[in-house]
């Protein structure tokens, strides 16, 4: 087991709406590892037809 800090860029999803972003961000999280601690730390607007935020996330997680 192992303890390890990512940074991850995610596109926000325009329907997805603010009270399902914390379920959002943690199964994003959850493909590198267990969520120790994470926060977002930025909120950027961008020009995609997808997204017109990104969302920067910094976590640690545990790896088995």
């Amino acid at each position: 087991m192992k303890v390890e800090a990512i940074e991850l860029d995610l596109d926000w999803p325009n329907g997805l709406e603010i009270y399902h972003l914390r379920k959002f961000v943690l199964e994003e999280i959850q493909s590198y590892g267990y969520p120790l601690r994470w926060a977002i730390t930025e909120v950027k607007e961008t020009e995609q037809a997808v997204s017109f935020r990104k969302l920067i996330v910094e976590a640690v997680v545990i790896i088995p």
